[in-house]
C-alpha cells in the first residue's frame, strides 16, 4: 500500500491510500461486504459524522455481500446529518447497489454498472424442521426489506422492483439514471472536488 506525506497544523506523518482518503471524508466500500466489513463502514461513517456535518464521499466498487451487514450501513446512512455522495467506481451489485442507492447523491463513473436481485441464501441450513423454516422466514423478512429499499430509492412499488429481481438485473451508467437509482454519470472525479 503507497504511503503519502501529510503535513497538518500538528506536523508531518505517514499516512496509507485509506488513511489519506479519510481524512478528506472519503470512504472507500470494496470487494465482499461481511458483516465486520460493513461494521467498519458504520464506524468511520458515524465518527465523521461526529465530526462535522460536510459531505463523506463513499467510493463504492462491490459485488455485495452480507445483506445484514448492508442494511446497518444503510440505516446509517438515512440517520445521518452529513450528505453522503456515492460513486460508483466499478460495481454495486446486490447489498452494494442498496447501500449507493440510498446515498443523497449518486454518481456513476461511465463505465460503472450496478445489479439488484433476490439472491438471498444462507448456504446449507441445519437443524430441525423449526430451524429451517425460521431461516426461510429470515431470508424472506431481509429480500423484502432489500425490495423496500430499492422502491423507496427509485419511486416504483414494491412489486415492480420485485419482477426485477426475479433474475440478476444488471445496469450500465446511463440505464442505472433512468431506472431511478442513479442520478448522473460522471467522466472525471471533479465531484470529489466540488464537495456538493
Amino acid at each position: 500500500m503507497t504511503d503519502f506525506i501529510v503535513k497538518n497544523s500538528s506536523g508531518t506523518f505517514r499516512a496509507n491510500s485509506f488513511e489519506r482518503l479519510l481524512m478528506q471524508r472519503v470512504i472507500c466500500i470494496e470487494g465482499d461486504i461481511t458483516n465486520e466489513s460493513a461494521q467498519e463502514i458504520v464506524r468511520q461513517l458515524l465518527a465523521l459524522d461526529l465530526e462535522s456535518s460536510d459531505n463523506i464521499t463513499l467510493l463504492i466498487n462491490s459485488p455485495g455481500g452480507s445483506a445484514s451487514g448492508g442494511m446497518a450501513v444503510v440505516d446509517t446512512i438515512r440517520v445521518m446529518r452529513s450528505k453522503v455522495i456515492a460513486v460508483c467506481t466499478g460495481i454495486a451489485y446486490s447489498m452494494a447497489a442498496a447501500i449507493f442507492g440510498c446515498c443523497r447523491r449518486r454518481i456513476m463513473l461511465e463505465q460503472s454498472s450496478l445489479m439488484i436481485h433476490s439472491g438471498f441464501h444462507f448456504g446449507v441450513v441445519k437443524g430441525g424442521e423449526r430451524d429451517v423454516e425460521a431461516m426461510c422466514d429470515d431470508v424472506r423478512r431481509a429480500r423484502e426489506s432489500y425490495y423496500k429499499v430499492i422502491a423507496d430509492i427509485c419511486h416504483k412499488s414494491v412489486d415492480e422492483i420485485s419482477q426485477y429481481c426475479s433474475s440478476d438485473f444488471f445496469m450500465d451508467s446511463q440505464q442505472a439514471v433512468v431506472f431511478g437509482l442513479a442520478d448522473e454519470v460522471a467522466k472525471d472525479l471533479a465531484v470529489l472536488r466540488e464537495g456538493s
